[in-house]
């Protein structure tokens, strides 16, 4: 029986089902969401932490900026490597390299739906070392938390009205249908469980860093009900 998340993300089954067209719509989406962040500006550099897939870096790169890939999961490092080793505008960082980015280097920090893998302790962990490799004036956006109030029927419904309004329906079915199935994952999240956080738990974690906190207006992912939250250091 699988012990961590970690062991589940080096070969995480039930995320190949999902239609590559329809990944790519919700990679886009978010995408979207986030260049509003950008702020119209250019060669910036950026942490994407916990990357899975990485579908979003070729749009980031495009848009001008420098992008590092970091993720503990061995299959997702081998697959960027294997897909962006010759991109110069990509780095691509394992739990090895990670402790050796500069400080200070990074303008922004992307953590998109990593949060609920994470323990009050290794959330505090990382959020110190997101600290001391940002810019003075850099930014954490924390991405798809999930608030002490989901659950399975809640998510399901802010998943259903957002694959309506951004016309994903039939990604919606399939995902409702991969979700509610016996696999690997939902024996993991009985076991395990997903980590809540509300905001007040988010801004004690990042005051006792020195960031402010600010809730983003909508969230920043499939799930309306969760929530995306900005640090500025």
């Amino acid at each position: 029986m699988e012990s961590s998340w970690i062991s589940f993300w080096n070969n995480p089954d039930i995320y190949r089902q999902i239609r590559s067209d329809f990944k790519y719509k919700f990679a886009k989406l978010i995408f979207e969401r986030l260049l509003i962040l950008f702020d119209n500006r250019t060669n910036i550099n950026i942490l994407d932490f916990g990357c899975g897939d990485a579908t979003m870096a070729n749009w980031i790169v495009k848009a001008g900026h420098n992008l590092y890939l970091y993720d503990v999961s061995k299959h997702y490092l081998t697959q960027a490597q294997e897909k962006f080793s010759n991109e110069r505008n990509i780095t691509i960082v394992d739990p090895d390299s990670y402790n050796s980015i500069t400080n200070q280097s990074i303008d922004m920090v992307i953590v998109s739906s990593v949060t609920q893998y994470l323990t009050n302790l290794q959330f505090k962990t990382e959020m110190k070392r997101w600290v001391e490799i940002l810019k003075s004036g850099g930014i954490v956006i924390l991405c798809d938390v999930v608030p002490p109030s989901s659950n399975f029927m809640s998510e399901t419904l802010s998943l259903f009205f957002s694959s309506i309004k951004h016309n994903f329906v039939f990604g919606f079915l399939q995902l409702v249908l991969l979700r509610s199935k016996p696999s690997r994952c939902r024996t993991l999240r009985k076991s395990l469980h997903l980590y809540k956080y509300s905001k007040k738990d988010i801004e004690e974690l990042a005051s006792s860093f020195g960031l402010i906190v600010s809730e983003h207006y909508e969230n920043i992912g499939l799930f309306s009900s969760r929530k995306t939250y900005i640090l500025t250091k």
